[in-house]
């Protein structure tokens, strides 16, 4: 049998939500076309602005709102174009992205799982809950903090992007408030087999780290407190 392409792959795997009701949240892609407008171009999925249209353009319709921002006075300038996309949308791209687009026998999705217990007692959970305890947290799935692979079908090293090794991110994981954490295994839909253990930090929970690393991991609150001013994402 003939296999399918890669776009009409994705295009089946992003047709598994379209019957779901659709709840949009944060933007997905911003494209600034005019100077005046404050926020830069940028997206939470895709390598680049042209893979994340192309995303966008293979999601069920319903799943995706556009808008365009203009000036109140001058309606000919247009200011700047808005993708949203749905929380459904988002699990199931980062499904893709995680899984390769490869076939597992089925189609493969993200699944939150209980948190882990947690160490609330050292001084790094006491200075995270400090700084960010009290934080709404928002979560971009296109960056994962550790994933660990579970089924050998599934042909990807264990990787992490925080901490030096693979025992470096469970400690920072460890450390984190428990709401600025999310635990998801990736599953093959029709077998129930897992591929892969992810867990994603909050974008404020990134903003802190980045912030304690610059401050020399230093645990005074005030100074990593005033540091992560700049490290937090630039609000809609």
């Amino acid at each position: 049998m003939k296999q399918k392409s890669y776009i009409k792959r994705a295009k089946a795997h992003f047709a598994t939500i379209a019957g779901k009701k659709p709840v949009f949240t944060q933007p997905a892609i911003m494209h600034k076309l005019h100077p005046d407008w404050e926020i830069e171009t940028g997206c939470i999925f895709g390598s680049s602005m042209e893979e994340a249209k192309l995303i966008v353009d293979l999601l069920p319709p319903k799943h995706v709102e556009y808008s365009q921002f203009r000036y109140r006075d001058y309606d000919s300038v247009i200011l700047a174009d808005m993708w949203r996309v749905s929380e459904q949308a988002l699990l199931s791209i980062a499904a893709w992205k995680f899984s390769g687009g490869d076939d597992f026998g089925g189609t493969v999705r993200l699944l939150e799982v209980a948190p882990i217990e947690k160490d609330s007692d050292s001084p790094e959970a006491t200075l995270f809950s400090s700084l960010i305890g009290d934080m709404e947290p928002t979560f971009i799935l296109n960056r994962c903090a550790l994933l660990r692979p579970r089924d050998e079908a599934f042909k990807a090293p264990v990787r992490w992007s925080v901490g030096h090794d693979e025992k470096a991110a469970w400690f920072i994981i460890y450390v984190i408030p428990e709401n600025h954490i999310k635990r998801m295994c990736l599953e093959v839909s029709e077998t129930g087999a897992i591929l892969a253990d992810i867990t994603f930090l909050s974008t404020q929970a990134y903003a802190a780290l980045e912030a304690w690393e610059e401050c020399g991991w230093t645990m005074d609150e005030d100074v990593v407190r005033e540091e992560m001013e700049f490290h937090l994402p630039e609000k809609e």
